[in-house]
């Protein structure tokens, strides 16, 4: 047994970046570079030109962002917090065992 605790738990306290993924009306595949300036600690993506993707190592707040994209006429139809699969989980607690050991 490497770690115990309920699923929820585990998810929650799995550690790593956290993820926002935002479903916009728009196309925004010009604004990415303006979006890594403006939020200079999060990493970007943009995918499908309107899916909108920011990794942090702490909690997005989402006012700033949906700020943000308001001032640029772009609205948000759904945002999501993504969490890790528990196989990912699983991998990141059996490596950290192994590296210790």
């Amino acid at each position: 047994i490497v770690k115990v605790g309920t699923v929820d738990d585990l998810l929650r306290n799995a550690g790593g970046k956290h993820i926002l993924q935002l479903k916009l009306e728009r196309k925004i595949k010009g604004l990415e570079l303006e979006l890594k300036q403006a939020f200079p600690h999060c990493q970007i993506e943009v995918q499908d030109d309107n899916l909108l993707i920011l990794a942090s190592k702490e909690r997005l707040a989402l006012h700033p962002i949906l700020s943000y994209l308001n001032k640029k006429d772009v609205a948000v139809y759904e945002a999501r917090n993504v969490l890790p699969t528990l196989e990912e989980v699983f991998l990141k607690v059996t490596s950290r065992k192994e590296g210790n050991g």
